[in-house]
């Protein structure tokens, strides 16, 4: 278990400030205060939650204006309140695992025996930290495609109904568009399923990168995907979904030597008022198959 501390002042090890060791003893009612800590984490493991709490349960023993908490690799960014001029900043590790960086910040200096205390406070904060990370990546595993990395159809119910809420409450336009790829099983029967595979990664990837940031791409299952689309209007989901179309259709999928083209089909739907998710995904889903029955590799507008 490891911290490394830092700030404008000085950089060193836990323990130390500008090559001086701080006050190896800290009064027993700090370590009776993080063991009181460290009780209170134990109600959550959702990170933002768990850093309110800290930064409460700090906030009784030792004063500052804010705190931010990051971990890059998870794309984590936790906030409480504002930081001000002075700041000191944690590395926090267990065992060689990464936990994540904290900053806390106020206006005036934070004194060598406030950063001793502090550091046994933040002992408080690891083991529950690393307890809510595990859990937060594996509700990010259970929510992905492991085949594509997209998100999955249990991904799918959960943002539908929040964009759905959304839109009725502000009264945004929210657009879904469903696609799916043509003769599929003729690829996998001709090629293999390895290649098969091969194809929805790219088609995964192409249909990402035609994506605004603030839309959502879900792989609902086999060939067949799902995009959400906020703020947008059905004529801007069309254009989308030609988009897409053109876009597959114009990037065959190498086998070997050998070219394959690659054609969608899609569905566009755009919320009525009063609608619910489901009912949205219906009237996308049928347009899906209208397209199919009328041809393939186009798209068709929802009634």
């Amino acid at each position: 278990m490891s911290l490394e501390l830092s700030n404008n002042n000085f950089s060193a090890n836990t323990g130390t400030a500008g090559g001086q060791r701080i006050a190896s003893t800290v009064p027993s009612p700090a370590l009776t205060r993080a063991l009181e800590i460290t009780s209170a984490l134990q109600t959550t493991l959702d990170p933002q939650k768990l850093i309110e709490v800290f930064a409460r349960e700090v906030r009784t023993t030792l004063q500052f204006s804010g705190l931010r908490y990051r971990h890059e690799p998870m794309k984590l960014l936790l906030q409480v309140d504002q930081l001000a001029t002075n700041t000191c900043s944690y590395k926090l590790t267990i065992e060689n695992e990464f936990l994540g960086e904290i900053i806390f910040g106020r206006r005036r200096r934070f004194s060598p025996d406030e950063l001793a205390s502090l550091e046994h406070l933040l002992c408080s904060l690891l083991y529950p930290l690393r307890n809510a990370l595990q859990y937060q990546r594996m509700v990010q595993c259970a929510r992905l495609d492991p085949l594509t990395g997209l998100q999955n159809r249990v991904s799918l119910d959960s943002e539908l109904e929040r964009h759905v809420q959304l839109a009725h409450r502000h009264n945004s336009p929210l657009s879904m568009v469903v696609l799916d790829m043509d003769r599929f099983k003729s690829i996998n029967d001709t090629y293999g399923h390895a290649f098969g595979d091969q194809v929805l990664r790219v088609l995964a990837e192409r249909v990402s990168e035609c994506m605004r940031t603030s839309d959502r791409v879900f792989r609902f299952g086999g060939e067949e995907f799902v995009l959400i689309l906020p703020n947008t209007d059905l004529d801007g989901a069309y254009l989308l979904a030609e988009r897409v179309r053109e876009t597959l259709e114009g990037t065959p999928v190498m086998h070997g030597d050998e070219q394959v083209n690659v054609t969608l089909s899609l569905g566009v739907a755009t919320l009525n008022p009063r609608e619910l998710g489901d009912q949205l995904f219906e009237r996308a889903d049928s347009a899906l198959y209208r397209a199919k029955a009328e041809g393939r590799n186009r798209v068709a507008v929802a009634d």
